[in-house]
Parts: C-alpha cells; structure tokens; sequence
C-alpha cells in the first residue's frame, strides 16, 4: 500500500505535522488563494512538536502566485489559538496568536546555477527556497515553522511577572508570623528550577 495520500489537481492535505502540498503547475498566472486548518491530528502532533499543552485551532491563508519567470511567491497569515503553563504561576492560560510570513521559491536548477541574495536583500525578503522537478510545495509546513517561531519559549501569563512570585511569597511569610527576607524566592532560580524540570 502506498503511503502518498490520493491528490486533487490543486493541492494534498496530507497527515504529517501540517502538510498541506500544492502542485504548482496547478497555480494561474494570477495566483491561487490557500485556506485550511488544522485538523485534530494535526493539532496533537503540533502540540508535542512545539511543547504546548493544547493547540485549540489553527488557521492559514494566503496567497501563492507566480513570481519572476520560474518561480513562485508565498504571502500568507496565519492565527491560531494554544494552551500553554505559565512558567511563574505553573497555571495553564489561553494566549490567541497571529503572524504573517513570505516566502519565495526557485527550481533547485535555477538556484544552482545563479545567486539572487543580492537582490532580494533590497526587497527585504530571505533568498528563496528551492523546489525540485515534481513542482510541488508543502505550505503547511512553511506555517507550522511560523507558527513556531510565535511561541514564547517561557510563556508568561498576561499581567504575570516574576515579582508576582515575591509578593506571593513574602504574604505567605507575613501570615506565617516570618519576616525572613532571606525566603524569598529568586526569580532567576524560580526560572532556572522550571527549565530543569521542563528538561
């Protein structure tokens, strides 16, 4: 049995991660418009991937479009919405994430044989990706990449600092009849006490 999932003539949602492939001999000169989401699969696998605790939606559009003569341009957004633990409280809270990205991409024969780093570098944009002669992208997993990048590697709850932590702290002592200032907790060992355990 193969493993390639059954393709229609635009694009393959497949089941790795993200994976959303588009045949680019499928796109019109004026461009093809990308919407799609992530499915229940997808969300559990992204989850573990990115170390979140629950990844609630996540939504892509875009726009992939012919660009200069061999080539294609990707620009697109995506929004999505996560559980995470904050690393203060060690409370789970809801944090809603948008981001845009553009990517562009030349056959891996073009980009062989001449550099376009120059030029790009004025419009602002990386240098483009390559793509090989099965003319086909995978923009999900340019997203999910994105998509990545969003999260905060220690995620705080909104409005929480580590003076929180302190205050907390020095409340519990004051009940408990202690004014031993040498209690209170470090921020910086409270954080360096979580990146042990998240390891």
């Amino acid at each position: 049995m193969s493993d390639t999932p059954s393709k229609t003539p635009e694009s393959v949602v497949a089941p790795e991660l993200f994976s959303r492939i588009v045949e680019l001999d499928s796109v019109p000169p004026t461009g093809r418009n990308l919407v799609f989401e992530a499915d229940e699969a997808q969300k559990a696998a992204l989850a573990v991937r990115f170390r979140v605790d629950q990844i609630h939606f996540l939504k892509v559009t875009g726009l992939l479009k012919p660009w200069r003569k061999a080539g294609y341009k990707l620009t697109a957004q995506f929004e999505a919405e996560v559980l995470q633990t904050c690393v203060v409280t060690l409370e789970p809270f809801t944090q809603a994430l948008k981001g845009t990205f553009t990517e562009t991409f030349l056959p891996e024969a073009v980009l062989e044989k001449t550099s376009v780093e120059i030029e790009l570098d004025a419009e602002g944009i990386d240098p483009p990706e390559g793509f090989g002669p099965e003319r086909r992208l995978d923009v999900g997993q340019y997203a999910a990449e994105y998509f990545g990048l969003k999260l905060a590697p220690y995620p705080r709850a909104p409005g929480v600092e580590f003076a929180d932590v302190i205050e907390d702290s020095d409340e519990m002592a004051a009940e408990n009849g202690s004014n031993d200032v040498g209690s209170r907790p470090n921020p910086f060992a409270v954080l360096k006490k979580l990146q042990s355990t998240d390891d």
